[in-house]
């Protein structure tokens, strides 16, 4: 479709013609385009949207819907075929209604083609159900690499309203593949990288980016932990879960901790909150399964990804991207109170030696008793 404008009002849209030795070209649709100033809430029906018209857009509106045939929406009619009505919302961004028409004025008909609200209420009610209970919400996320980005973003889109990021690492050309930042934030602290895509995504959000890792001390790393409704370890790194795991339980402050293992072969989440086993004990806990030991060859890192955890470097994207999104679920269940799920999830991506001889999810077998 080409358009153009004329005489600032009105527009003539011309459908490409289908063949280049079509003899006889298509007549136009033909519309107007109003724009007005301060509209307090997009219009519901035609009747709302004519009022928001000055005197001299009513008039010009009128002139042209009196000169319609009788014909069908997106048939030329000789008189106004369709109008939109724009109005600023952010800035240079504008919000349209479009709307089309069918038959002339004694038996007119108008359908609305096109709404595109941009205010921050329309996008919150887009982030679903959880927003009231996740907007007061303070979450510490350790990694912001593949798994810790797109649970940041998850987690932001969700409705959590202050969420801090920490990790020391740059982002790469290497990272792209599976990280959420584009090709812009490459060059860049991944803690900013990350923080920039939440908050494109969930203007709402607060990001705290921390150019830096946690510390391993246990005084300063209780410091850094203290105040977060839940902490949401993303490392990959046994030192630094199991000082999390440590430190939080010392200081009643929920933790989760999501990681792929086997080169993405497998994935586990772990709940550590009130009434949940303490992650550390459960390797001599025969209601939680032990995973398989990492084979030498899945260890070693490959080529020119020495910054990247070796067991996670080769891992699918999809296998990634389903994990983040298993994490930021297990932390949406628990900031809202839900508590639907088990303390721990494994979930297999690709079959193994038995017990995770078959994909799909694996629990605890108290969870499974106790349903």
């Amino acid at each position: 479709m080409t358009a153009t404008m004329k005489a600032g009002l009105t527009l003539m849209i011309e459908p490409e013609r289908e063949k280049a030795s079509d003899d006889v070209a298509q007549k136009p649709l033909k519309g107007a385009f109003y724009l007005r100033g301060n509209v307090a809430a997009p219009p519901r029906n035609f009747d709302e949207l004519r009022a928001l018209l000055t005197k001299k857009q009513k008039l010009d509106l009128d002139r042209g819907l009196g000169a319609r045939s009788s014909v069908a929406i997106a048939e030329p009619s000789g008189g106004y075929d369709f109008i939109i009505l724009a109005w600023p919302r952010h800035g240079r961004e504008h919000d349209a209604v479009v709307i089309a028409f069918a038959g002339n004025e004694e038996s007119l008909q108008h359908f609305a083609i096109a709404a595109t609200p941009n205010d921050m209420a329309a996008r919150k009610k887009r982030a679903g159900p959880d927003v009231a209970a996740l907007e007061d919400k303070k979450v510490l996320i350790a990694g912001a690499g593949s798994v810790g980005g797109h649970v940041a973003v998850n987690l932001a889109c969700s409705g959590t309203g202050t969420i801090r990021l920490q990790d020391s690492d740059t982002l790469s050309t290497a990272n792209l593949v599976r990280h959420v930042s584009d090709k812009y934030g490459v060059g860049y602290k991944k803690v900013i990288a990350v923080s920039l895509m939440a908050q494109e995504h969930a203007p709402w959000v607060r990001i705290e980016p921390i150019a830096d890792d946690l510390p391993h001390d246990p005084d300063a790393l209780a410091a850094s932990i203290l105040g977060f409704d839940l902490v949401v370890d993303c490392t990959g790194v046994f030192s630094v879960s199991a000082a999390l795991g440590e430190v939080c339980r010392r200081n009643n402050v929920p933790l989760i901790v999501g990681a792929l293992f086997h080169q993405g072969a497998l994935a586990r989440v772990q709940r550590q909150a009130e009434g949940d086993t303490v992650i550390a004990s459960r390797a001599a806990n025969a209601d939680y399964l032990t995973l398989p030991p990492e084979e030498p060859s899945d260890s070693s890192p490959g080529f020119l990804e020495l910054g990247c955890t070796a067991l996670v470097n080769n891992a699918p994207p999809v296998a990634v991207f389903s994990t983040a999104a298993d994490i930021a679920h297990a932390a949406i269940d628990f900031l809202t109170g839900r508590m639907e799920r088990p303390d721990e999830r494994i979930t297999v991506f690709r079959q193994m030696k038995a017990p995770f001889d078959r994909i799909g999810t694996f629990e605890p077998a108290i969870s499974k008793e106790a349903q």
